[in-house]
Order: C-alpha cells, then structure tokens, then sequence
C-alpha cells in the first residue's frame, strides 16, 4: 500500500501558515480534521528565533479541541482483545548513560507485529465520518527503544516548514535551512509545529507535559 503524505500549506515554497489563512486554506490536514483551522506553529523556535525574518510563524496558542478524542477505537479490534500494559523508559525524562525513570504503556498485541496503541480519534459531527491516528510513539536516537507509544503520534506532512538558529559559541545548533511541518499527537495536547529532520532527541521537542 502506497502512502500519501499530506501537504500543509503549499509545496512550492516554504509554508508559514501564520497571521492569515492564505496558507493554512492550502493545509491539507487542517482543513480536513479541523472544524475551526488552527494557525501557526506550536514550537517557539520558529516564532522566537527565525533564521529569515520573511518566515516568521505565529506562535500556536492551543485551544480545547471538541472533534477529537483519546482512547482505544472499538473496530473489532481492540474491544476484542485484552488490553496489556507493558514497560518503556520514560521519553521526558531520559538521557544517556544516566539512570531512567520507567513509565507504562497499554495496547493490544504488545510482543508481536500486531501491535495496536490509544491514539486520537477525530470526527465530524456532520457527516459522522471519523479518522482514527494511533499513538505509536518514536524510537531514541542511540538503541531504537520504543519512548512516548501509546502517549504520542507523531506525523510528518509533505510541506516545508521555516528554520531557525541558534548559535553558541559561533557554532550553529539550530535547523537554519528549515525542515519540514508535523502534527504532534497526544493525550494531553495536539500542535502543529515544524519537525527538525535529525534523529537527535532535540529533533522535536514535545509541549504539553
């Protein structure tokens, strides 16, 4: 099956979608999942530290979200199957070679390739038609163990998303050549905000916990 990556405001240039809906009009996924599209990014760095002043974004203030929902989806799927909870080291709070916190997780299938997680579940109560987006978590960067599943999705889109910089030292730590926009999924909060395409911790950075 061939997957189809949404686009987030145009693919022609870098997308700002901020301070008018010119762009966001063009977001294929804020248009389609949201009743009231949301503008702006919901990481500071690209609001606070932009590398080019023409790509400034307006900072995303959240806003309780009526057509989603978090849990597990009754498909036949998991309300048929026993939910387990299962071990991961916690995502917050881990850092490398030091002593890791633990934090649970639940889903269905868990030590196979069956595997199913909670996730979001959004619909529209027009038309009853629903889209449901499992929260499968990342992998950390230095041994590819699970962090954030069953908490988070996270879901890149095909549009480019501005950079921005941080110079320590007259080194440059930031993303000044841009990257691209993302969708962050969680219990706690969903954002929309650019994703740093590094596979470093710092990649994304998580708001809302």
């Amino acid at each position: 099956m061939k997957m189809r990556i949404w686009p987030d405001g145009p693919l022609d240039r870098k997308a700002v979608n901020s301070f008018n809906d010119t762009e966001v009009n063009q977001s294929e996924w804020r248009m389609s999942l949201f009743r009231n599209p949301m503008r702006g990014d919901g990481n500071h760095l690209t609001t606070d530290s932009p590398s080019d002043e023409t790509y400034r974004t307006e900072k995303y203030i959240p806003v309780v979200l009526g057509e989603v929902k978090y849990g597990f989806y009754a498909d036949g799927f998991f309300d048929r199957r026993p939910i387990k909870t299962a071990e991961m080291l916690n995502g917050t709070t881990r850092v490398d070679g030091v002593t890791e916190e633990i934090s649970y997780y639940k889903g269905v299938s868990l030590d196979n390739t069956g595997a199913a997680f909670g996730g979001n579940l959004f619909f529209n109560a027009d038309n009853d038609a629903s889209l449901f987006l499992p929260a499968a978590g990342r992998r950390w960067h230095s041994d590819g163990s699970l962090e954030y599943v069953s908490e988070t999705g996270y879901y890149w889109a095909a549009s480019s998303a501005p950079g921005w910089t941080n110079e320590i030292n007259g080194e440059e730590k930031g993303a000044p050549y841009g990257s691209v926009w993302s969708m962050e999924l969680n219990y706690m909060a969903t954002t929309p905000k650019y994703s740093y395409r590094d596979s470093r911790k710092k990649g994304i950075v998580r708001t809302g916990k």
